[in-house]
């Protein structure tokens, strides 16, 4: 009778025992799905089913990994066609994640920190041959059609005036002034208030637009219309059916890029709060060396090019607060910067000719359709009173430019926020002749003076961020 009831015993006990194993596992997946799924408003009454507990997962490196990567093609059928790509290595991963999540009754939390994505990549080439539509001639139509677009639209409104006139009166106009006279248009209003062109009805079939001496192409060009036909004729008018193609080499080259963040997410769950916290500890993004050159035709002259010493992105201790179900998510604090050194645009010749272009470019005193940037930089810090601070400083051949800029937070209840520019100011230095000619000549058209010490320009910013205000002007 005792052996019987040992048996049974050790039977019982070893049931349970199943059954408390059976719970844990339960419990355990059950956790780890409140985990996945914690971020939601309607997860709260699944988590209150499972009962207390704690559970914790870690990971310490996910990569993956490419070295010596080397693609070429080249079609027999197609000898204008070519390309090669080629990477020296790339790794791309994640590491140091730690997922802990407690429940207990009413309240549920979860935290998240990842380490990634990082990414790196070395010495990526790409080369490109083929043929696409002609860049630079669709550009050079562009410009050509904004030249001509106060003397078309004037045309067209002048015959569309005449036509007016000719259905009250029993004859055509034979000057334009006549149309002004009679308010058929408006002398004050676009594009009559330009003082590029001039305007002549010649016949009752044909009206001209005459260059002046302020178009930037020269005085004496013609366009005319014909209003029997209505074509326009003369003067750069464009074929909207050119579409030339030409043969391009692009060349694509990066030395290195560096992508890496540490963030961490921390879920609250109770009865009378859906609680998210959002923190990006740090965040890094670098391109070094980079470059692109596009050839139309081997034609040197008409060589286009982009390169970048450094670009880079640096993030530091940004914190976001979420309430589900109660507004949008709000920057609490935190600070980061921007960087870019030796910005170089090198302009095709045909392009850098232009009169639109050249004229521009020459009076902050860049030749040669080289646009060069030594350095940009911009720190940026927001407190955690909401008030936020930025500071610029910006160095090229044309000029010098540094500033601060402080950003005053008031609260106006609930969530909304009004900024303010406070102690801001920008100061600018090291001008061009150009440039400094052309402030000078705009401070002269406007009545203006831009506050000055010394050499250095100085504007004082105030007031609401999307109107601010420059003191000193008007």
């Amino acid at each position: 009778m005792v052996l019987m009831d040992n048996h049974v015993r050790r039977k019982r006990t070893y049931f349970h025992k199943r059954i408390n194993q059976s719970k844990n596992i339960q419990f355990v997946r059950s956790l780890f799905f409140c985990v996945l799924i914690g971020i939601t408003s309607h997860s709260l009454p699944y988590c209150q089913n499972i009962g207390n507990g704690e559970g914790q997962f870690s990971l310490d490196d996910l990569s993956f990994n490419l070295e010596g990567l080397s693609i070429e093609i080249s079609p027999e059928d197609h000898p204008v066609y070519k390309a090669s790509f080629s990477i020296g290595k790339m790794t791309f991963g994640f590491s140091d994640i730690r997922i802990m999540t407690k429940q207990r009754k009413g309240f549920h939390n979860t935290e998240i920190q990842i380490g990634g994505p990082d990414y790196s990549l070395d010495l990526l080439h790409l080369s490109i041959k083929t043929k696409i539509p002609d860049v630079i001639t669709n550009i050079l139509a562009d410009l050509k059609k904004k030249r001509i677009s106060v003397p078309t639209l004037g045309l067209t409104l002048i015959g569309r005036a005449m036509d007016l006139y000719y259905q009250d009166h029993p004859s055509h106009p034979d000057s334009i002034n006549i149309l002004f006279d009679e308010d058929y248009l408006s002398s004050n209003a676009y594009p009559f208030n330009q003082w590029e062109w001039s305007f002549s009805i010649i016949s009752p079939s044909k009206i001209r637009a005459t260059s002046t001496e302020k178009f930037i192409m020269g005085k004496g060009l013609i366009i005319e219309l014909d209003l029997l036909n209505w074509e326009m004729s003369g003067y750069s008018i464009p074929n909207p059916d050119q579409n030339e193609w030409n043969n391009w080499e692009i060349i694509f080259d990066v030395n290195e890029v560096i992508l890496q963040f540490l963030s961490q997410l921390n879920v609250e769950l109770s009865d009378s709060s859906r609680n998210i916290a959002f923190s990006l500890r740090r965040g890094r993004f670098n391109l070094f060396d980079y470059t692109i050159i596009a050839t139309p035709d081997q034609n040197l002259e008409q060589r286009a090019s982009l390169k970048i010493g450094n670009y880079g992105i640096s993030l530091r201790d940004i914190n976001f607060n979420f309430n589900i179900g109660n507004g949008h998510p709000i920057m609490k604090d935190g600070s980061g910067s921007i960087i870019l050194r030796n910005l170089e645009i090198k302009l095709p010749e045909e392009i850098y000719a232009q009169p639109e272009i050249k004229n521009m470019v020459e009076i902050i005193g860049i030749y040669n359709g080289l646009i060069k940037i030594r350095q940009l930089q911009v720190n940026g810090e927001l407190g955690k009173d909401g008030n936020g601070k930025i500071i610029m400083t910006l160095n090229t051949p044309f000029a010098h430019i540094e500033s601060l800029i402080q950003i005053h937070t008031n609260e106006l209840g609930g969530q909304k926020r009004h900024y303010e520019f406070h102690n801001s100011d920008i100061k600018i230095s090291h001008l061009s002749p150009g440039l400094s000619e052309a402030i000078n000549q705009w401070e002269l058209e406007t009545n203006n003076r831009l506050p000055r010490s010394g050499d250095k320009i100085i504007l004082k910013v105030y007031g609401d961020v999307e109107k601010p205000k420059i003191k000193g002007l008007h």
